[in-house]
């Protein structure tokens, strides 16, 4: 059976977590806490200062596995960018190569497809794909990245369920991966039931997921199974159906749920070596739930707060005097950071939401579109709960008061129900508010 979480973010269905010890330098602990190392401050930020802050901070590799990039990937696509089978396709144990589902197959989704399909060939992935399904089912994915390349095209198994992709596989097989790169937002069934056909006593589950307090449904469902909570910087866009724009960087950090799961740490270690031999770059954290904080801290507060506003957020800097709007964003990311502190985590600090201040002031006219104002633009679903929903939850369970982050969940959450409505053409709320994680919208 899994064993007991002594994550902090389970406190609210379980158990609390122990402290992790401080690291010795302020620039040091946000750059790490970031999870960003010397080879990805470009992305960071142009600015000076922090890029020779990084330099000079550099964390040490100890904790984790960085991925590199294995000349090989370029080696596996043809002259005109279409994705090949790698080596593998002729190796005569391909039948025991991994099968990989990937859940949700948008931007990020398709991207690790791709990095999957260099490891595993793209006969042994299976995407479910629903809004972009007939493009993707027919001419596959096109994948134009800054860091793989140009007119990348895969063709992976497409289907548009669950139950349609586990017909594929020979009777009795489930499969060895289940990848979940869908938008963490409510549903019924949810995710993890409507993963259950695809599931089996041996089966990985990794959750690429924005948020906090995402893992618990799958835990609970699946407690015996390894369980791999990911937290992905990787910006990509799907600019139309099936053409993914990916830029800059990727990075997946990886650990298992509950963090005292030590049977279950050689499958985050597997997890990393087959992204990493598709290409990608991974690091494998011993707990998972500071890097989760780290980014948290940036989503909370710039998410919603671009979405109400319709505002980029260097748009959203420069709206107000700095005594107004920045002060804004960094009261609700110090509100993060106390639930963070609350649960044990002291590095996530005033340190940490300085530096991730200064990534924003340091950035030009327009500025980044968090995911939740690219939504709220098309009038889409927000991962509103994921993100602010939980977080709220989570700090009233450690006794922290967040008066500005729990504001804004009111009026995001109802900007969100505003959507569903046209989108239903009918009233759609809670009677009680949703403080206890009623609604389904």
């Amino acid at each position: 059976m899994r064993a007991s979480g002594q994550g902090c973010v389970r406190s609210v269905f379980s158990t609390p977590l122990s402290s992790l010890p401080g690291l010795r330098r302020s620039q040091t602990a946000a750059l790490r806490i970031a999870g960003y190392h010397r080879r990805h401050i470009h992305w960071i930020s142009s600015g000076t200062l922090l890029a020779r802050a990084a330099r000079a901070h550099r964390a040490p590799t100890t904790k984790f596995q960085a991925g590199a990039r294995p000349a090989s990937v370029a080696a596996r696509r043809s002259s005109s960018g279409e994705a090949t089978p790698s080596n593998r396709s002729t190796d005569p144990t391909m039948a025991s190569s991994p099968r990989v589902l990937v859940f949700g197959t948008g931007s990020v989704g398709a991207v690790y497809a791709w990095i999957l399909a260099q490891a595993v060939t793209p006969s042994n992935v299976y995407c479910i794909c629903r809004s972009n399904y007939t493009v993707a089912s027919t001419k596959g994915f096109t994948i134009n990245s800054t860091i793989f390349g140009q007119n990348l095209v895969l063709k992976p198994n497409v289907s548009h369920s669950v139950d349609e992709a586990v017909s594929l596989l020979p009777p009795g097989e489930k499969f060895d991966y289940v990848v979940v790169t869908a938008k963490a937002i409510p549903s019924t069934p949810s995710i993890a039931e409507q993963l259950r056909p695809a599931i089996g006593p041996k089966t990985i589950v990794a959750l690429i997921q924005n948020g906090i307090g995402v893992e618990e449904p799958y835990a609970t469902l699946y407690p015996d199974n390894p369980l791999l909570s990911c937290v992905v910087y990787l910006p990509a866009t799907q600019v139309s159906q099936g053409v993914i724009v990916h830029r800059e960087i990727d990075l997946l950090q990886i650990g298992t749920y509950p963090s005292d799961s030590p049977t279950h740490q050689s499958a985050a270690e597997s997890f990393s070596t087959l992204l990493k031999s598709g290409g990608g770059a991974t690091e494998v954290h011993s707990d998972i739930q500071p890097q989760r904080f780290s980014k948290l801290l940036v989503n909370a507060a710039w998410n919603p707060i671009c979405a109400l506003s319709l505002s980029r957020d260097v748009e959203f800097l420069h709206s107000s005097p700095p005594d107004i709007s920045l002060n804004l964003i960094k009261s609700v990311m110090l509100e993060i950071s106390q639930i963070a502190q609350a649960c044990g985590y002291s590095n996530i600090n005033a340190d940490t939401v300085e530096f991730q201040i200064n990534r924003a002031k340091v950035r030009e006219l327009p500025g980044v579109e968090p995911s939740m104002l690219a939504d709220a633009k098309v009038h889409a679903r927000m991962e509103v709960d994921a993100i602010v929903g939980n977080a709220v939850r989570l700090a009233e369970s450690k006794g922290v008061e967040t008066p500005l982050l729990r504001g804004i969940y009111a009026l995001v959450k109802a900007l969100d129900l505003s959507f569903a409505r046209e989108r239903e053409g009918k009233f759609v709320g809670s009677e009680n508010g949703d403080l206890n994680g009623k609604n389904k919208t």
